[in-house]
């Protein structure tokens, strides 16, 4: 080898370190990423759960409040024929301790779907069904959660279905997203976009009907008193594609754009990409996305630039499971955090197989933190008893980041029960709160017990510092 040739290739091996960093700084347009198998051994902050003997219990949305507590609405229903009972608001402290607990007669088939606080007062979104109609309500609950007054949303020749309640930005006002259905024509749907404000008179109302089916998921508040809404609408050729649109303080259209991905696809929500971020400036879109190869629903992250062309977009897939997206939030320094349901594919597991499950796949809940251009930094798993599955995510201060979801959980024997509050919310034995119960197949901690459908509120660690590697200096 000749002195030449020798120079050639050490300058090659200084040149790669840097090559390898451009590469990592430079987001693929297009990325699949195949999560690894779950590891139930991610501890939490604190967790707590909520049931009443023989009812069902779903936790569904949960807000922060200043104190460092929080506030989760959700329903209980008949065991025996899992009707909607009553609507339940429920408070724990940092220590997942109960601190109130309030519950009201539900409507039929009420299922409550988001909490915001507007002006002194709480506000709860939730559908139901009146006579044949589907319908929705917005109920207003004071600081001690006491009920205040309704508004109830309907349409003589239309089904609606409120699919978002968010705070616009704009004051105490805040808006409404409704999916209208003809009560005659299934197939024939649109979106409706409603505002409020804090007294839930309404200030605008929109529909969107752009000659096809639709709907719209989720609603941001992005610049100039503008909004970035996000669905899905109907593809040419059949099936749904993920639909975006900008829209003006009035509720007008500045831009929509539709994004087909594989058979089917939607997206559910959006953050702005922050100013001091090395992410490309614009948004990052969530949404789901059934593959063209028969495989399972995967997870679909898409940075947009402002005018809504594709900038890169990665695709969570997990095999035999449907990875299923259900919240985003960004951090200031970029990073994104996405809450998916990861469910397991295959025919309906009977009450008696879920009673004999040990160590078996169970359906679960993943966090997955993302670097500004996408990449996956962290996954972390969470279950307890035998099954979980998400409804709601939210951020609050010092970095919490709080789960609320509806799980399977096998009953803690008295002996090792903390019982508080009002007698309903049973914490785990500290002792065997790493071990997940009998969802780990450990024989010492098996409960002979049929599980129960229990609200699961956890709070997870907080993330580190992040040093972004292509953050300019």
């Amino acid at each position: 080898m000749n002195d030449n040739i020798r120079i050639l290739i050490f300058l090659l091996c200084l040149a790669a370190p840097s090559s390898a960093m451009a590469q990592r700084c430079t987001a693929p347009y297009e990325a699949i990423t195949t999560l690894e198998e779950a590891y139930f051994g991610v501890p939490n902050v604190w967790d707590a759960e909520y049931g009443q003997e023989g009812k069902k219990v779903e936790l569904l949305a949960t807000l922060p409040r200043e104190s460092l507590s929080v506030i989760s609405v959700g329903r209980i229903l008949s065991e025996d024929t899992l009707k909607t009972e009553n609507i339940v608001l429920v408070e724990l402290n940092y220590r997942g301790r109960a601190l109130l607990e309030k519950s009201y007669a539900a409507k039929k088939d009420e299922k409550p779907n988001a909490i915001i606080k507007s002006g002194e007062n709480y506000v709860v979104s939730s559908n139901y069904t009146e006579g044949s109609r589907r319908q929705a309500r917005l109920s207003w609950y004071n600081n001690d959660a006491a009920y205040k007054k309704e508004v109830i949303l309907k349409d003589s020749a239309w089904h609606y279905d409120l699919t978002a309640l968010v705070r616009t930005g704009v004051g105490q006002n805040f808006a409404v997203l409704l999916r209208a259905e003809n009560v005659k024509n299934e197939s024939d749907t649109h979106s409706v976009l409603m505002m409020y404000d804090s007294n839930g008179t309404v200030l605008r109302k929109r529909s969107y009907n752009p000659g096809s089916s639709n709907v719209l998921y989720n609603i941001i508040p992005i610049k100039d008193g503008h909004f970035l809404a996000t669905g899905a609408t109907e593809a040419d050729g059949g099936g749904m594609a993920g639909w975006a649109i900008e829209l003006d303080k009035d509720g007008g259209i500045i831009w929509q754009r539709v994004y087909r991905r594989g058979a089917n696809s939607a997206l559910i929500g959006a953050v702005v990409t922050p100013i001091n971020s090395s992410a490309p400036k614009g948004y990052v879109l969530l949404g789901r996305s059934l593959p063209l190869d028969d495989g399972e629903l995967a997870t679909w992250v898409m940075s947009i630039d402002a005018a809504g062309a594709p900038i890169w977009q990665h695709y969570f897939r997990y095999d035999d499971y449907k990875i299923v997206p259900k919240a985003m939030t960004v951090r200031d320094d970029g990073r994104l955090t996405v809450l998916v349901n990861a469910e397991t594919v295959g025919d309906d597991m009977t009450k008696a197989d879920l009673e004999k499950m040990s160590n078996a796949p169970a359906d679960h809940i993943r966090l997955l933190t993302l670097s500004p251009r996408g990449a996956l930094i962290i996954d972390e798993q969470y279950i307890t008893g035998i099954q979980a599955s998400a409804n709601d995510y939210a951020e609050g201060i010092k970095g919490a980041r709080i789960v609320t979801t509806s799980a399977l959980i096998v009953p803690t024997p008295p002996a090792k029960q903390d019982i508080i509050g009002s007698g309903l919310f049973n914490l785990k034995d500290p002792s065997t709160a790493g071990d997940a119960d009998s969802a780990t197949g450990d024989s010492a901690n098996t409960v002979e017990a049929a599980p129960e459908m229990r609200g699961w509120i956890f709070l997870g660690t907080p993330l580190r510092a992040y040093d972004d590697p292509c953050q300019a200096e």
